[in-house]
This record gives C-alpha cells, structure tokens and sequence, in this order.
C-alpha cells in the first residue's frame, strides 16, 4: 500500500495504531530506508497510523514509501555472526512470529 508519493502522504490522519512495518526511498533513488515501529504496547510504544508513518518515512528522508505487513509481524531482525539472529525491536506478540511475507537485505562486507 503507498503510503507516500513524492513527498507527500497518500492516506487520511486517523487513530487507528498498530506496529507497522514500512519501506522508502529517497528522491533521487540512492537510499532505502526500512522502518519498523512497535505498538499495542502502551508501556513502550502504542504504534502508528498509516499516515504518521508516512511521516516518519519522510522525516527520515523518503520521497516515495510503501507500507509492508504490520502487527504482530512488525519484527526487525540482523545477522548476528556466531551467536545467529538478533531481534532489535520488541515485537507486539512479545515473540518473533512465524511468517511467509518476509523480506531478506543480504549486503557484501566492505572489509
């Protein structure tokens, strides 16, 4: 689902929050940036509308964004060498959640 189109956000202000998990590229198309807010957490984080996290993607520097999945399948998680994966936000169902819509960033060392 857009979510911004040249700078702009494409949908209404509402408050309907939930952990949201949204991808955008900046203007001239050099920079990607993945974003992942929690919610359904109110001691941590209550999430997002769709349009406050058009806003985040653009203060973060998106031109163009899209929403992904959300929920409890908002899960941020990196490589972690020996020690395997490591998740680096709280996702709301307190445990990664198994899911088939996945996307992967594999990326050469610069060493």
């Amino acid at each position: 689902m857009d979510l911004l189109k040249q700078g702009k956000p494409v949908t209404e202000q509402n408050d309907n929050r939930h952990p949201r998990t949204a991808a955008g590229v900046t203007r001239d198309g050099r920079h990607l940036i993945l974003l992942v807010i929690d919610g359904r957490q109110p001691k941590h984080s209550i999430g997002t509308s769709l349009h406050d996290t058009a806003l985040w993607l653009r203060a973060l520097g998106a031109y163009e964004g899209v929403n992904f999945d959300g929920g409890g399948s908002s899960i941020l998680v990196i490589e972690g060498g020996l020690t395997g994966a490591h998740v680096l936000n709280r996702p709301s169902s307190g445990l990664p959640r198994v899911n088939a819509a996945h996307l992967g960033i594999f990326a050469k060392s610069f060493r």
